[in-house]
């Protein structure tokens, strides 16, 4: 399927923009295309049908957004803890993106035509060789386009992501580019993939999922009625120890272990309170 929907749209379709667009429009939507295998197998198909449904599926989105005037969208559309997946799965999905990506070159004067740029956020270094190939091409035939830019997050985590804004600051102050007082929020802002992107305005998983907010060593096993917390290290210094408070059936229990040897003011200890466990 193309990347740029060219299909007449119905009158209520047409109706439905024109209301949208009398209101705000988020400059800025992110998808994170969760569902496509829980598809497959609800509709008895191959896994990487469902991943292939999963795009036709977000033509259609794009086709929307383009639409209704949303400047920028973004996609996660292969995340790089999906390499621990099968083998041959992992080479579907890099045979499905090869495909794709050919289709989008192909499509370039549809793309230049909407003024879309297409940026590809993620550690791409980690992709077969001729797909990190296609991946440029991408980005370098779109990135004079200004009116709509299409941001895909592959072979991307934020935790990556962030690493790697690290490590280009820490080389930056090995080769004495750098000192360290010009390290500043800033300056981590501008090593980020998404340095040129605004904060998205609106975050949708498509999936239909709905996942704890907690993870799972923050689960509380007594149920709704008991919640543990933990104090910051400055009220915990109080006393000298460390103190844990946790209150099950309107009792409570207070327990001390000793400090370590450094007692420095750790300002990364959460404060953490749960009662949905």
């Amino acid at each position: 399927m193309s990347w740029i929907q060219e299909s007449k749209l119905k009158w209520y379709e047409t109706l439905a923009v024109n209301v949208l667009k009398c209101g705000s429009i988020p400059k800025h939507v992110a998808f994170i295309m969760d569902g496509n295998r829980r598809f497959a197998n609800k509709s008895g198909v191959k896994k990487i049908e469902g991943h292939s449904k999963g795009f036709d599926k977000l033509t259609e989105v794009l086709h929307w957004c383009l639409l209704l005037g949303v400047n920028e969208v973004t996609v996660y559309a292969f995340s790089i803890e999906n390499f621990r997946r099968s083998e041959e799965e992992v080479d579907q999905l890099m045979s499905l993106a090869r495909e794709k990506f050919k289709r989008l070159l192909e499509e370039k004067d549809k793309l230049n035509e909407h003024g879309i740029s297409i940026r590809v956020i993620g550690n791409i270094g980690l992709l077969p060789a001729d797909l990190q190939k296609l991946v440029v091409e991408s980005m370098e035939s779109t990135k004079s386009n200004t009116e709509a830019v299409l941001n895909i997050a592959f072979s991307y985590t934020s935790r990556e992501e962030m690493t790697h804004a690290v490590r280009e600051v820490a080389w930056g102050v090995q080769e004495d580019l750098l000192k360290i007082d010009d390290i500043t929020e800033d300056l981590i802002q501008k090593c980020l993939y998404t340095r040129h992107s605004l904060q998205p305005d609106l975050l949708i998983r498509t999936s239909g999922e709905k996942h704890s907010p907690l993870p799972k060593k923050l689960t509380c096993p007594g149920g709704p009625e008991e919640f543990v917390r933990r104090e910051t290290t400055a009220n915990k210094r109080k006393h000298g120890q460390d103190r844990e408070v946790s209150q099950q059936n309107g009792s409570e229990r207070i327990s001390y272990k000793k400090p370590d040897s450094d007692t420095s003011l750790d300002l990364s200890d959460p404060f953490i309170v749960s009662n949905l466990c």
